[in-house]
């Protein structure tokens, strides 16, 4: 309204401006006011709309910050104070008000790290997932000492599933007027690696118990001193004897030697235990005078400097060895013959492992002479693991007299073996006094089975492990097989989708889509890959792997789909900004690096530098080239190029990291605000594993190929190979184990 307006709105007694009006003051002076009260309601009309438009740029900025935290894959949260807490109180005091606060933020990494749901999380009380104990008290500490802020500090938690769990940390506090309002963190799972710390104790504590473990050994122990007196006798010793303990430490080995050994044995096993060491058999006595064979060996125990302290001898009762040699030896010759021309290993053993007899076929396996075995354990010719368990199938012959079948795996060269172990029986006493083990090679039929079981397993592992959707496609795009991802996207099993063609399933399309990488690799002969945008606004990273049979043809492809929507709207969040996102860009744990328009770098997050092996100072200036490997600088230059130009930027290269390593990466370019500039953003990916993944997979598709081939040729000696084994299982009794 302009003055003569407001001028017309005086009344109309006012003629002149000095003149008064009725409230005592002059035209002049009601024209000043209205314009003043004017330019007020003005003001208040212009301070809404700038209050409505603060209002929907901080709900947008907080709708941003939220997609980056619930897309991150390290735990966040925020933990609120009950009540503002005062800085300057005492240490404890301060620890027990925090201990307080509720979590009234965080994602869902947080909450499945807690064994819980984010709704389940909220409201929770500090204390009751981080309990107030004095290892808790003193992280704590360390975050008030270093400023209410923490890196890589470790916390004892609870889950809310009551499990136990350890966690590296970094948090940092919100503080207004010298009280602390509340605390924003991100924790990672450790609790591995401190379970492995454990172990390392328990082992400390398995070596305490060693020497335990001697007093409770089957065979006989003694330690005798340099004057050759006995100091020490396990378990076994004292009741194969059948001396106290008081009646025999502090006596020679006399007290058990039987006057029946020749005259210089004793002196003959003194000095060459002396010497280092004797092994052999002689006779010993028992308390009630009883004379029994036993097999001795005795070595030297030395102090640090080489000095014998002790002698100790470990000794077996024989007696039963010795009663099957001898019953053994009268049958020798009437099954020798027949043991001799069969082509599978057969062996006698007694029942402390021993070998009483081999055939040709044994001696050939194991390279020795007839000399060399005989009279030898089994343990010396097998590891310990082979040991136990022919141990104990040894053991159950023997204790129920019947025979017994098994398949065996040899750590020799692998071979496996299908046993029968068979009691051989004294007629005098009916006890079981050996056993005769007839070894069949089954190598073949075994290799055979296994092959084809491991092949299955491995092709789902393959498939099943992967994240992104892995679906392996003919020329025609019929689906030939999808892993768990694909399968479950689309809420179907694998055998719904198998046959089906893939544009009907996830694009729902009557025909394949226009610029698909699946097509474009099998058409170009090589890797193929693009991003593409569905109708739900999500976005996705696709790739195509063309397949080649043995000849070079293609027969199909390989899709690998990853779901980057979250990736994506973390980059426009950061693109948009760069300042608001500070600290969740120094806490994230993707690689995000800033270029200038010369390609320099001018910004990098932690893990960046964590990734390229630079400390934050080497890496800023550096140009973009200088760590990425030479065959693909054109790839950093089509960066630079197609960003500048406002455009985005996806591709796979190799960079290289400071100390010369290189690895292979998936790197996704958009333009960048920075500062008030226009900049370059670089998102890194490590995708070395997968790409391990990858080629593991055309490996081990080349390798079924060969196995399909290899294994045609074998089928008729596997059927002969199944036939030999059943004939074998009808001669003890036993059902037949296969149908041809």
């Amino acid at each position: 309204m302009k003055d003569k307006d407001l001028s017309a709105m005086l009344p109309t007694h006012c003629c002149h401006d000095t003149e008064k009006t009725q409230t005592g003051k002059t035209k002049e002076q009601l024209i000043n006011e209205l314009t003043e009260m004017r330019q007020r309601i003005a003001d208040l009309e212009s301070g809404k709309i700038k209050h409505k438009q603060v209002e929907r740029a901080l709900k947008n900025s907080e709708e941003k910050l939220r997609s980056f935290i619930d897309s991150s894959t390290v735990g966040i949260w925020c933990f609120r104070a009950k009540n503002p807490i005062d800085v300057n109180l005492s240490e404890d005091k301060l620890l027990t008000e925090f201990f307080k606060s509720t979590c009234v933020e965080c994602n869902d990494t947080y909450a499945n790290m807690m064994g819980t749901t984010k709704d389940k999380i909220l409201g929770t009380v500090l204390y009751e997932v981080m309990p107030d104990t004095e290892e808790n008290r003193e992280y704590l500490k360390t975050f008030i000492h270093n400023g209410f802020q923490i890196s890589g500090g470790i916390s004892h938690e609870i889950g809310k599933n009551g499990e136990e769990k350890y966690f590296s940390n970094s948090m940092t506090a919100i503080i207004k007027n010298g009280k602390l309002i509340e605390a924003w963190g991100t924790q990672t799972d450790i609790t591995n690696l401190k379970c492995a710390e454990q172990k390392f104790k328990a082992i400390n504590k398995e070596l305490t118990l060693l020497s335990q473990t001697v007093k409770s050994m089957k065979e006989c122990v003694s330690i005798t001193n340099k004057d050759h007196k006995i100091i020490f006798i396990n378990k076994t010793f004292i009741e194969t004897y059948g001396f106290k303990e008081n009646e025999i430490l502090g006596k020679t080995s006399s007290l058990i030697f039987s006057p029946s050994n020749p005259k210089n044995l004793k002196e003959k096993i003194r000095s060459s235990t002396m010497k280092g060491s004797w092994k052999g058999e002689l006779l010993n006595v028992r308390k009630d005078g009883t004379e029994f064979p036993i097999e001795l060996s005795t070595s030297i125990l030395k102090d640090d400097k080489g000095n014998a302290t002790a002698y100790i001898g470990i000794s077996s009762d024989i007696t039963e060895r010795k009663q099957a040699e001898e019953v053994l030896q009268e049958s020798k010759e009437r099954y020798q013959s027949l043991i001799e021309s069969t082509e599978d290993p057969i062996y006698l053993v007694s029942r402390d492992l021993r070998y009483i007899y081999v055939n040709t076929k044994l001696l050939l396996r194991f390279g020795k002479s007839l000399d060399e075995v005989v009279g030898k354990k089994y343990q010396e010719f097998h590891s310990p693991e082979e040991t136990k368990e022919f141990s104990t199938k040894v053991e159950q012959v023997f204790e129920s007299g019947k025979p017994l079948l098994y398949e065996h795996e040899s750590k020799r060269d692998g071979k496996y073996f299908l046993r029968t172990l068979s009691p051989v029986i004294d007629p005098k006493t009916s006890k079981t006094m050996a056993v005769t083990v007839v070894s069949k090679d089954i190598t073949e039929l075994k290799r055979a089975e296994e092959a084809q079981q491991r092949a299955e397993k491995e092709k789902e592992y393959i498939l099943d492990a992967q994240l992104e959707h892995v679906i392996y496609e003919d020329t025609e795009m019929h689906i030939l097989w999808p892993n768990k991802a694909a399968c479950d996207s689309v809420n179907m099993n694998r055998e719904e989708l198998i046959g089906r063609y893939c544009y009907e399933i996830w694009p729902q399309r009557d025909e394949p889509c226009e610029d698909c990488p699946v097509i474009a690799s099998m058409k170009a002969g090589k890797p193929q890959s693009a991003e593409k945008t569905t109708s739900d606004g999500r976005s996705w990273f696709i790739r195509g792997y063309p397949i080649r049979d043995t000849e070079g043809e293609i027969i199909g492809a390989i899709e690998v789909t990853q779901d980057i929507t979250e990736r994506k709207r973390a980059e426009e969040a950061l693109r948009e900004s760069e300042e608001q996102y500070r600290g969740i860009f120094e806490s994230a744990g993707d690689t995000f690096l800033v270029f200038n328009l010369e390609g320099e770098i001018i910004e990098a997050n932690p893990a960046a530098c964590k990734m390229y092996g630079y400390p934050h100072e080497e890496l800023i200036g550096l140009s973009g080239k200088e760590i990425v490997h030479p065959d693909y600088y054109h790839l950093f230059e089509d960066f630079k190029k197609q960003v500048k130009s406002g455009g985005q930027f996806c591709t796979e290269s190799i960079d290289v990291r400071k100390d010369g390593s290189t690895f292979n990466i998936e790197v996704h370019g958009a333009p960048y605000n920075y500062r008030g500039k226009p900049h370059l953003l670089e998102v890194v990916h490590d995708i070395t594993e997968r790409k391990k993944s990858e080629e593991e997979l055309q490996k081990r598709l080349r390798e079924l190929e060969t196995y399909y081939k290899v294994t045609m040729g074998r089928e008729a000696r596997i059927v002969e190979l199944k036939h030999q084994v059943n004939e074998l299982l009808e001669r003890l009794g036993e059902e037949r184990k296969y149908k041809v």
